[in-house]
Parts: structure tokens; sequence; C-alpha cells
């Protein structure tokens, strides 16, 4: 992901140093300020934001909108219930560059020229490894709200593979529950020494070896 550098409503931003070099990242893309969702989904992430912390993840949120128009809008994210400011920075991108370089306006020139309601971006989540690579995007309907415990599952999947190098999320997978593995290139004895404790391995009716679980 580039290296943003940009105001925002803690002061200006420089993206990788706002995750650190060890640290996972996630950017929240909001349509715009002052929008109903965009409000429900501030206030729950400043309610969900040691949940973040605890799985070493920075986080941000940015919207096509003025750096003063964000500071209004924080008066209302902590004014409606939370009681408190987010403890996160919301980036200005009042001209669409950071909208338009991750793909959620199509064409800046016409975003910037056509009014507030042109300037909404696709609202959407973008995922960070420590390597700063983008490792998973997620895009909603400006209409329809995160859902931020999928958010938080995804997260926990993409950093399996630091404990479990081999580790697969199955359907519906959460935080403490079995993992798959991925088998490619392996034995089941193989598999065995590598996890001489809890491993499954699953016969299946084409008899073929590919399902393998074991415990988080």
């Amino acid at each position: 992901v580039p290296n943003f550098c940009y105001q925002s409503t803690k002061g200006d931003v420089l993206l990788h140093d706002l995750f650190g070099k060890e640290n996972w990242g996630v950017i929240f893309a909001n349509p715009a300020s002052f929008d109903a969702v965009c409000l429900s989904e501030m206030m729950e992430l400043v309610r969900l934001h040691s949940q973040f912390i605890s799985r070493r993840t920075e986080i941000c949120a940015m919207t096509c909108d003025s750096l003063q128009e964000l500071e209004e809008w924080v008066k209302d994210i902590e004014g409606m219930g939370v009681q408190r400011p987010p403890n996160f920075p919301i980036i200005e991108d009042p001209r669409c560059e950071i909208a338009h370089v991750l793909g959620l306006v199509e064409n800046k020139e016409e975003a910037m020229t056509g009014g507030p309601s042109a300037r909404q971006a696709v609202r959407a989540v973008f995922i960070i490894n420590p390597h700063k690579r983008i490792a998973a995007i997620m895009r909603y309907p400006p209409r329809i709200g995160l859902n931020f415990h999928e958010v938080l599952r995804v997260l926990d999947a993409l950093q399996l593979p630091e404990h479990v190098e081999e580790a697969l999320a199955p359907v519906n997978w959460i935080r403490g529950q079995d993992v798959m593995l991925d088998v490619k290139n392996t034995s089941p004895d193989e598999l065995h020494e590598r996890f001489p404790e809890g491993l499954q391995i699953i016969d299946t009716p084409s008899e073929k070896f590919y399902l393998a679980l074991t415990p988080d």
C-alpha cells in the first residue's frame, strides 16, 4: 500500500509510520462524513478499538471530506453515546486522491467536481500485513454498514500462519476453533510428525487425502 502522508484528526499521518514495522493495519474507507451509516460504524469502531490493538493492529479511517468537516463530525461520534472521541486518525481526502489510488472512485476528476454526492467513495476495508501489502479487501455498498465481527474474523484468519504456517480457516471459523491444514506436498506421516498432538486426518469417500484439522 502506498505510504500516504495526509492530514487527519490526529495530525499529519504517514501511513507506514502509523502502522509500524511489526504491526498489522486496517484502513476503513467511509463514503462520507455526516452520514448515518458511517456514524454507526465509527461509533462501533471506537468501542472495538481495543480489540484491534490486542491483535497488534493499528487502524485509521478516511473519507473524501476536508479536515474541518471531519473535526465537526468527530463531535457527533463522541456525543452520540460512546462519550469519547476516536483514538485513531480519520484522514481527510477532499481531492479523492487516496480514494482514487485505492480504487474507491472510478474518476477522480469527476468525483472532485461533481458535488458532495459524487464524492462518495465505495465503503471498503483494507487489511494491511506487516510487510505493508494489502492482505484483504472487503467492499460494501454505501447503504450497508460493515460487519466488524467479520473484519476481526478475517484479521484473525490472516494472522493464523504466524502461529501455524499451514493453517487454513474453514467456513464460519472463529478464533479458538480448530483450523484446517494445507496438506499439499506433504503426507499423513509428515503431518503426524509436524503435529504430534491434536491432529485429525479425515477420510473422504473419494479416498483422497486433503482434509486435516488441528487446534488453533
